[in-house]
């Protein structure tokens, strides 16, 4: 029996129920003597026997002399797993053994390194099977006592290294939009002290956590709970919610909850009470904090709006700086306005004190005093 025709891998089929199905996640084959029927792996199933990427199987140790080389390589032959929560067995048939009345199942070697590149359905079903197999950390089957490889799935660590840098820059991109009231709120639920907090440096510590950790940010910004998570954050800083250690928190008389996850599940599930503990939170408020507060711009519900709040605000401070910038050239302009002036008419009294014939004019460096010679000398001339 040809694999080709038991497995068309061009075949799109998508498991879409938890328990285990003939046509998805198996095929039953049946014995030409009579017998149980068996399961076999259905390798069309993408779910199971994905088509994309590059799998590196590595062995955890390669014994080696005291030169450093190699004394022996790593030589695991496999052919089939027997998956045996579901009676399935995980192999790729090659022929039929009359006498014993069974599928064949094709074997090969794993050595050191084996590379299989999803694309070849050849090394897709054998990957199937040694991802399933005893041998490989992390498969389900695995025995403790005979796993040697570990996976490296270059294709997998892109996606985690993309989604992951899509994460840091959204979290990036909104933190550096914030300011006013949705800076403040945000610093509340990542449980920072906003209270002793300028602007300058709530905005840097919410900064830090977008960069540092922006998984946490983004599960912050992203939670339904927002809402409530900020109100209880607020309510804890400024006492309006209190924490017993025998009752939990507490608003007033009216127990909350012993955890914070409970109490937002109740202000959530209560918003009058969550209403008016916001209410009396925010009146509770420090002055700073209000004035930090005033100003709230327009919402930012995402990275696209959170990019258009950066833009305007280094379009403000772009404006602010060229006014001041323009001011401070301005004066340097009358300063030298001025100074030229004076310049001037200092020239203008040395010349007609040198016509007066007055001795001794071009030590005279106060101009005051070269203009009242000047004035004496003419009066003695017209006298």
């Amino acid at each position: 029996m040809e694999t080709e025709v038991l497995f068309n891998l061009d075949t799109k089929k998508n498991s879409n129920s938890e328990a285990v199905k003939e046509g998805v996640d198996y095929k039953l084959w049946n014995p030409k003597k009579g017998g149980i029927p068996l399961r076999i792996y259905n390798f069309e199933n993408p779910e199971l026997c994905p088509r994309k990427g590059i799998i590196e199987l590595q062995a955890f140790k390669v014994a080696k002399n005291m030169n450093g080389h190699r004394r022996h390589n790593t030589s695991v032959r496999i052919d089939k797993v027997y998956d045996l929560a579901n009676n399935i067995i995980i192999g790729i048939p090659v022929g039929y053994n009359e006498k014993e009345d069974r599928p064949l199942f094709k074997s090969f070697i794993l050595e050191d390194t084996t590379v299989f590149n999803l694309a070849n359905p050849d090394d897709a079903m054998k990957w199937a099977i040694v991802k399933n197999s005893y041998y490989v950390e992390g498969s389900p089957n695995a025995d403790r006592s005979m796993v040697i490889f570990r996976v490296k799935d270059e294709e997998k660590e892109a996606e985690l290294y993309i989604a992951k840098r899509e994460i840091k820059r959204k979290a990036e991109t909104i933190a550096s939009g914030l300011y006013g009231a949705q800076l403040v709120e945000t610093g509340l639920a990542l449980g920072l002290d906003v209270e002793n907090m300028s602007s300058a440096i709530l905005f840097m510590r919410v900064s830090q956590i977008a960069e540092g950790d922006p998984k946490r940010f983004m599960d912050i910004w992203d939670s339904p709970n927002k809402l409530e998570i900020t109100v209880v954050k607020r309510a804890l800083a400024t006492g309006i919610i209190t924490q017993d250690v025998q009752l939990g928190y507490m608003y007033n008389s009216l127990p909350l909850g012993i955890s914070e996850p409970l109490v937002v599940g109740y202000l959530r599930d209560n918003p009058q009470i969550r209403s008016v503990i916001d209410q009396q939170s925010k009146a509770k408020q420090s002055d700073s904090l209000k004035a930090m507060s005033e100003d709230a711009g327009d919402p930012i519900v995402d990275a696209k709006d959170a990019e258009i709040a950066k833009l305007k605000s280094q379009l403000e401070n772009a404006t602010k700086t060229a006014k001041i910038a323009s001011e401070a050239k301005a004066d340097e302009i009358v300063e030298n306005l001025t100074f030229n002036l004076e310049d001037n008419e200092y020239a203008e009294l040395l010349a007609e004190a040198k016509r007066l014939k007055l001795q001794g004019a071009h030590k005279i460096k106060d101009k005051d005093k070269l203009r009242q010679k000047v004035a004496d000398a003419k009066a003695k001339i017209e006298a």
